[in-house]
Order: structure tokens, then C-alpha cells, then sequence
């Protein structure tokens, strides 16, 4: 449940926070080779390889994201397999951008949180 899942392009991975609990407070980071310009977030929420996996798993609710531009917003994701997308008007070119679980929808059966894929454009 390594942090790449989240951008290998596959519904049937998913990166997984890995702590006790829920995973509110966890981040991560993108890194750039070079500055780079993102004008939109997307996500697909929880672990999308199966409804079950979906719904057995805690998926996130919110998320912080930041940036080296010392950029943030707080988005909230809906609680669904689908792509979601969230524009992000900063304009400044970044060198990284950090994103910080804030809450999370609670799994049936797992407290573990997960995130399938994460796509900046």
C-alpha cells in the first residue's frame, strides 16, 4: 500500500496511511523534478478496487493540501469511487505540494484510511 499506488494509473491499488487509527494528522508529498504549475487536484477516494474494499476501508472526508508557493486550501471529497476534481487557483509554480488528512468517512470493517489515485494537471 506503498505511497506510489496513488499515481500508477490502477483502480485495483490504493496507498494506505499504514498507522493506528484512522490516519488524521498523515501526509504526504508530490515532488517535482522542476517548479511546476497545478491548476487542478483529482482524486479518486478510498480503495476503489471493489465495493467492498470501498466500503471495508475508511475513505477521506477532507484533506488540507499545501504547497512551496506556501499556498493551501481544504478540500472535501465526497464519499464515492468516482473521480472528483477541484481547481486550484494559485498560479505560482511549486516544487512540492503536501496533503494532511483532516477527517476521514469511518470503514465497516478497518480503521485503516486509503486513497486510490491522486492526479495534479
Amino acid at each position: 500500500y506503498r505511497p506510489s499506488n496513488m499515481t500508477d494509473q490502477s483502480t485495483q491499488t490504493a496507498w494506505v496511511e499504514g498507522v493506528s487509527g484512522h490516519g488524521t494528522g498523515q501526509r504526504f508529498f508530490l515532488e517535482f523534478e522542476e517548479p511546476t504549475v497545478i491548476s487542478w487536484l483529482d482524486f479518486i477516494n478510498g480503495y476503489a478496487k471493489s465495493h467492498s474494499a470501498f466500503k471495508n476501508n475508511s475513505r477521506v472526508e477532507t484533506i488540507l493540501v499545501s504547497d512551496s508557493a506556501q499556498n493551501w486550501q481544504r478540500v472535501s471529497l465526497r464519499d464515492t469511487t468516482d473521480w472528483q476534481s477541484f481547481p486550484r487557483n494559485q498560479g505560482a509554480p511549486v516544487q512540492w505540494i503536501m496533503f494532511e488528512i483532516q477527517s476521514v468517512y469511518p470503514g465497516a470493517k478497518g480503521a485503516d484510511t486509503a486513497i486510490t489515485e491522486i492526479r495534479v494537471r
